[in-house]
């Protein structure tokens, strides 16, 4: 994150954090437009990045200080409010995007195939019914299912497909 600030910032704008994953970026003698577009900049260079195939997500909000008289505490608040917003309309597709690398990335490592994992489904299903589950909570139990092997991904290829005993490190 913080190299994609850099990056995209200015050299007279300080990048700070501020909590455990929140940082503010002050701009000084910036327009609220000019915030706007180093705003897509940073937005930009953050959809094209991947940290182990997985999208990495940013929310950003602006807020100037055109009165001088302004409090900084509401400033903060104001793009703070910003940012909640933007998480709102943009979290359920970033959670797919997620969801959908995590899937690739197993489907690469993992050995079970797909008719395995959809006969799973199945009988997971009949039971989830029986046991009178919500379509709500059934759709939960298939993706459950589908990512029931999600550990295997951080697992090497060797580890995985080893047919003898592990050693103590493995």
């Amino acid at each position: 994150m913080a190299a994609i600030f850099k990056e995209c910032c200015r050299h007279e704008d300080v990048i700070a954090r501020w909590g455990g994953d929140e940082f503010v970026i002050l701009l000084p003698q910036t327009s609220n437009e000019e915030a706007e577009l180093i705003c897509k900049r940073i937005l930009s260079h953050f959809s094209q990045a991947r940290i182990k195939e997985l999208p990495l997500s940013v929310s950003l909000g602006v807020s100037s200080k055109v009165d001088l008289q302004a409090d900084l505490s509401d400033l903060l608040a104001e793009a703070e409010d910003a940012i909640y917003k933007q998480k709102l309309t943009e979290s359920r597709s970033m959670r797919s995007a997620v969801l959908s690398a995590l899937l690739k990335t197993l489907e690469a490592k993992s050995f079970e195939t797909k008719e395995h994992v959809s006969g799973m489904q199945t009988i997971a299903r009949q039971i989830g019914i029986a046991k009178g589950l919500s379509d709500n909570e059934l759709s939960r139990l298939d993706l459950v299912i589908t990512l029931y092997d999600i550990g295997k991904i951080n697992i090497s290829e060797e580890v995985l497909s080893k047919k003898d005993p592990l050693n103590e490190e493995e």
